[in-house]
């Protein structure tokens, strides 16, 4: 099981969700959290941007990685929390940046190798996404202008660059890595505790603890379907099936 190969330290290279891990998740996040069931009620601007949310599964380096923990679901799901994240932060989102962040989020991990630290998969991402705007406006239904590729392309370079590293940036750029970053870090529920799970420190948007219950709940309703479907889209419908949106 992932989360006892976690603690042995002899991961993977490609890292899949299995029965077990997921159980730890459930319980282990019940525990920490002190709720089984929270409600997911996702920001009113997500609700007719879903499609954002579901990259193909092509975008991928290859078939493990689509499949794996940093793959469609996880992208998927990041899409969905960085929109909810922003519609947060200010009284009047934008939708030409709630588009920006969603592609981001479902790109962000795009151009993964493997499921470890993998250095580097941001700037892949950023390239790829250069050398692909045209299938990836295609895929998403983006007319020209109605997200900012460049600015999503900087939520995905700096997604895995400590905040300190980061230089100086304009405010929707500064806003896009924030967020993106804040939107990785809910997802990551994984073992061991100390280092994945969400730690406020590393974050200069701060999530509540009701957004991070949501987010935990997120990954057991997409985690438990995908273990009984073996597919992607099924695994995100499943969360979308119960969202309520305000």
């Amino acid at each position: 099981m992932l989360h006892e190969l976690a603690l042995e330290k002899k991961l993977p290279k490609h890292q899949f969700m299995d029965q077990g891990t997921l159980d730890w998740i459930v319980q282990t996040g019940e525990s920490m959290l002190g709720t089984s069931h929270p409600n997911i009620t996702l920001s009113q601007y997500l609700k007719p941007n879903l499609h954002l949310a579901s990259p193909s599964e092509d975008f991928f380096t290859d078939k493990p990685i689509a499949h794996g923990i940093h793959g469609y679901r996880h992208c998927a799901r990041v899409s969905l929390l960085a929109t909810h994240v922003y519609a947060t932060q200010t009284k009047e989102p934008r939708l030409e940046i709630v588009k920006t962040l969603m592609v981001a989020g479902s790109l962000h991990d795009c151009r993964r190798l493997d499921d470890n630290a993998d250095s580097g998969h941001g700037p892949r991402g950023v390239e790829w996404l250069a050398d692909n705007q045209d299938s990836v406006a295609d895929w998403f239904k983006l007319e020209p202008f109605e997200a900012n590729f460049k600015l999503a392309g900087q939520g995905i370079y700096y997604h895995e660059t400590p905040s300190s590293d980061i230089p100086e940036m304009h405010e929707d750029e500064k806003l896009v890595i924030d967020i993106i970053k804040t939107a990785d870090a809910l997802d990551r529920y994984r073992q061991p505790i100390e280092k994945w799970w969400i730690n406020d420190s590393y974050l200069n948007i701060k999530p509540s603890p009701e957004l991070k219950a949501m987010a935990w709940r997120m990954v057991c309703l997409s985690e438990a379907n995908y273990l009984s479907s073996q597919n992607n889209q099924s695994a995100l419908q499943s969360v979308l099936e119960i969202c309520e949106y305000a």
